[in-house]
């Protein structure tokens, strides 16, 4: 859902940049701003020499603090602020670090970002502490959708969908599931079977119109 010819795009939890390079290829033009405390990580991105790109070497969350991180390589994509203990992820050796982390309305505001039309989270189960950061943002519509994962990452993190959909739709936006076939369906009331911990589903929240 981004429909501006120049878009601001946030990639938060970048890895080691695809998603933010296949983006560029379709709208060259967009603004991205790319997120990933992995040393890693960055200089994977910065090997791509993506145009029209600024990245940040830290995570969001919901206040400036040093937060532990747990990654079993150099460019893991499960690292995560949480200790992993789900069983997908049993087997993997998990190091840990110490990483900065930074709020969405910090960089924003420091920015002078005036509009984000897409933010893409991945960021392993505390997507909802980087909405948390961010809550003057989406209470002004500074953000136009976004989309984050939701299952095992979250029994580490101890967040549950309903956390979600009250800070979203209490920010005035519509949440939509996106089904195995791509098909996006709206989630018109919360109810308990969206606490589905097993693997991952992925959801956009957009704006209303």
């Amino acid at each position: 859902p981004i429909y501006r010819p120049r878009p601001v795009v946030f990639d938060v939890g970048a890895n080691v940049g695809n998603w933010s390079q296949r983006l560029l290829q379709s709208i060259p033009d967009a603004k991205v701003y790319m997120f990933d405390p992995s040393p890693g990580c960055q200089a994977a991105i910065r090997q791509k020499a993506l145009p029209g790109v600024k990245l940040f070497p830290w995570a969001l969350g919901e206040m400036a603090e040093e937060k532990n991180y747990y990654s079993s390589s150099v460019t893991d994509g499960s690292a995560s602020l949480h200790s992993r203990r789900d069983t997908p992820f049993r087997d993997l050796t998990y190091q840990q670090s110490i990483v900065s982390v930074r709020t969405l309305d910090e960089v924003i505001e420091s920015e002078r970002i005036d509009f984000v039309d897409f933010m893409k989270m991945d960021i392993e189960g505390h997507e909802l502490f980087a909405l948390q950061g961010g809550k003057r943002s989406l209470a002004t519509g500074k953000i136009r959708a976004l989309s984050f994962e939701f299952g095992c990452g979250n029994i580490n993190s101890r967040t549950f969908f309903r956390d979600f959909w009250e800070l979203l739709t209490g920010a005035n936006f519509d949440l939509y599931r996106i089904t195995p076939c791509g098909k996006d369906v709206l989630v018109e009331d919360y109810y308990e079977d969206t606490e589905y911990f097993r693997g991952a589903t992925n959801y956009v929240a957009e704006l209303k119109k």
